[in-house]
């Protein structure tokens, strides 16, 4: 089996992976050092309106076969109450 990593634009890592024919299994882990900062009052923080978003950022939040973004967006409109702030809602996500 072959093996290759990629760089794309944007800094995206790709993994590319020739096999012959037949069952394959494919194992991926990572560890992922996340932290956050915020500005301000997190009751006062906003949901940015899509224009105002930077055009580098928008392939994070597209949709794409690893995460349904679209799907994803759904489902939490359904379980988390639209009345929070977009902060207070992703923190009550995660926790």
């Amino acid at each position: 089996m072959e093996h290759s990593q990629e760089m794309a634009i944007g800094g995206q890592r790709y993994h590319r992976v020739t096999a012959q024919t037949g069952p394959v299994e494919l194992v991926y882990e990572a560890a992922v050092d996340a932290t956050h900062e915020t500005f301000g009052e997190s009751s006062r923080l906003q949901v940015p309106l899509f224009e105002q978003i930077p055009a580098e950022a928008l392939v994070f939040i597209y949709p794409s076969r690893f995460c349904q973004s679209d799907l994803l967006a759904r489902l939490t409109k359904r379980e988390f109450n639209q009345d929070e702030s977009g902060f207070q809602r992703v923190t009550r996500i995660c926790n």
